[in-house]
């Protein structure tokens, strides 16, 4: 499968779904979804290589963006997407991870966002 149909995978979980509903997509289909709602994309990768050259497995550089209408419900979700992605296993397993709150959007979306970044492993 493709990283980001394994990161789907990862985050269409009860946790997730329970706040956001199936409200979870790649950034190049997010348009017009309702809040709440949550966005991925990854922002570099790198394929790993051992000895006898490429061993079928990447480093990646995810960026989950928790989009809801109020800050808790946004710092939820965040911490509902860190809990379902997991420290070890395959396809998938973070190495790392980061939470930032970015605070109210402004006028247009009126929505606050989360930005949860993480390191995994991808094969």
């Amino acid at each position: 499968m493709s990283l980001e149909s394994d990161f789907y995978a990862v985050l269409n979980v009860a946790g997730v779904a329970a706040l956001v509903g199936d409200r979870i997509a790649p950034s190049h289909d997010a348009d017009g979804m309702a809040a709440p709602y949550v966005v991925y994309q990854p922002i570099f990768a790198e394929g790993k290589y051992d000895l006898d050259g490429d061993t079928d497995a990447s480093r990646v550089r995810m960026q989950v963006d928790c989009y809801a209408t109020d800050a808790d419900a946004a710092a939820a979700i965040a911490l509902a997407v860190i809990a379902a992605v997991p420290e070890s296993g395959w396809p998938l397993h973070r190495t790392g991870h980061s939470n930032q709150d970015l605070g109210f959007e402004g006028p247009e979306t009126r929505l606050y966002r989360r930005l949860v970044e993480f390191s995994i492993h991808h094969r």
